[in-house]
């Protein structure tokens, strides 16, 4: 039995080797797909396209949520839960006692600083006041003192002329009165010596050479007079660095009345605040509805914008649902719901940022919520699909994601071209999970081979 099936083996084997040898070698085709994908063609269609977030919603009553605008402690509740209550009617009631002293307490910050800042006002007008004085008076002594050595210059010359003049008046007068002595004694007496001539010579040399001594001393001391230079006085330096005192003075004053001014304005500000809210002790119904929840009770104290009680209005549809951004909601501008396979549009009804932040804060989940509008009755409870739309096209070009790839180039597609695969560089646009738009590339009805 073994020979018999090693005879067979041998025998197959032989075959297939003459086989081979005597016809030709066929080389297999090229893949451009692995063997085990399947290769189909698909037809590039034109329609809308869009990327949209899903949120899970019911609908609800439109319900409003109740609070006070301050904080205090609750004075009344005056409903009950499932009670109907109409429009204006006074749901609960809050102390004011906090309210009213706080208003005292800014009325008496904003008296302090009034009081405080004008004493300190008047400290540095007075000041400024002061340093204008100073300033105007080194000013006007330093004017003078430059004005003293020109008077000095131009009263020169006329004191030297006055001098010159007084000078030869007192030598004239000496030479007069030495000739009337000469003849006086020549008349009264014929026999004077030789000396007593000689003596008088030389005492008239002598009072001549101390006149002429004279004359130059007051000439020197003339022309000393009138080129001395001025006593010193107040200096440009000294008036600069009083001027920049002065300015000084002025911007303290400045500032500190503009400090002043803002600070009385805020106070002034939170005072009227703090105004408006007396009287907002009462909660009242802003509508005709139904008490759904009450969450407080009397005597408790509640922060401002803490929801008190929700009322809700059976007279309106609303959808409620998962909690979504605030923020992105807003944006967002086309949205719709799908409800028993009908789509209507919705509107999205945010939330007071002040209250959304302050739920943030106490960590509550705040519901999305939408209005809509429907032909037919809708009923309480029923659930539905609201569609945000982040990303929408109208009559754009759309593919399978999975027939599109890409490389260093970009992105491309294989496009069948008379039973040809041609590779094709596209652009692309909006991209879900499923398909991919076509900005550019392609054309409607154009078969792009994909994977099956």
């Amino acid at each position: 039995m073994r020979n018999r099936k090693r005879i067979g083996i041998a025998a197959i084997a032989s075959i297939l080797l003459l086989s081979g040898c005597s016809g030709s070698v066929q080389e297999a085709p090229q893949l451009l797909e692995p063997a085990s994908v399947g290769v189909s063609t698909i037809k590039v269609e034109r329609r809308s396209f869009y990327s949209a977030d899903s949120i899970d919603v019911s609908v609800v009553p439109e319900t409003t949520e109740l609070y006070f605008t301050m904080d205090g402690q609750i004075s009344s509740i005056r409903v009950n839960e499932g009670q109907l209550v109409k429009k204006g009617d006074v749901l609960a009631t809050i102390d004011q006692s906090d309210l009213l002293d706080r208003i005292k307490d800014v009325q008496e910050e904003l008296s302090y600083i009034e009081t405080s800042y004008a004493h300190q006002l008047k400290q540095l007008d007075l000041a400024v006041q002061i340093a204008q004085l100073q300033y105007e008076k080194l000013q006007q002594e330093y004017e003078h003192s430059q004005q003293r050595p020109e008077r000095s210059i131009a009263q020169a010359p006329e004191a030297q002329e006055r001098e010159d003049t007084d000078l030869q008046e007192n030598t004239d007068g000496g030479e007069e009165s030495r000739t009337d002595e000469s003849a006086s004694e020549e008349s009264s007496s014929a026999e004077n010596s030789s000396e007593s001539s000689e003596t008088i010579d030389s005492d008239s040399a002598s009072e001549e050479a101390s006149q002429e001594s004279s004359f130059e001393e007051s000439s020197e001391l003339g022309e000393e007079s009138s080129t001395a230079s001025p006593v010193p006085g107040i200096t440009q330096y000294e008036v600069e660095q009083s001027r920049i005192k002065m300015r000084q003075a002025e911007l303290a004053y400045t500032q500190k009345q503009e400090e002043y001014q803002r600070k009385v304005s805020q106070k002034q500000e939170q005072r009227q605040m703090l105004l408006d809210k007396v009287g907002e002790d009462t909660l009242k119904a802003p509508c005709d509805g139904r008490i759904v929840s009450v969450l407080w009770n009397e005597g408790d104290r509640v922060n401002e914008y803490k929801t008190v009680m929700i009322l809700a209005n059976e007279n309106v549809m609303q959808l409620r649902g998962e909690k979504y951004s605030n923020s992105s909601l807003k944006r967002y501008t086309k949205m719709d719901v799908v409800i028993n396979n009908q789509t209507y549009e919705v509107a999205y009804i945010p939330y007071d940022e002040e209250y959304y932040y302050q739920a943030a804060l106490n960590k509550v989940v705040l519901p999305s919520r939408f209005s809509f509008k429907t032909e037919t009755e809708a009923c309480f409870g029923e659930s539905g699909t609201v569609h945000v739309y982040k990303e929408y096209s109208e009559d754009t070009l759309v593919l399978p994601k999975a027939c599109v790839q890409s490389d260093e180039m970009g992105y491309f597609v294989y496009k069948a071209e008379q039973g040809q695969r041609v590779k094709t560089y596209i652009t692309i646009g909006i991209t879900t999970a499923t398909h991919t738009e076509v900005v550019d590339g392609l054309q409607e009805g154009d078969e792009i081979y994909g994977r099956e």
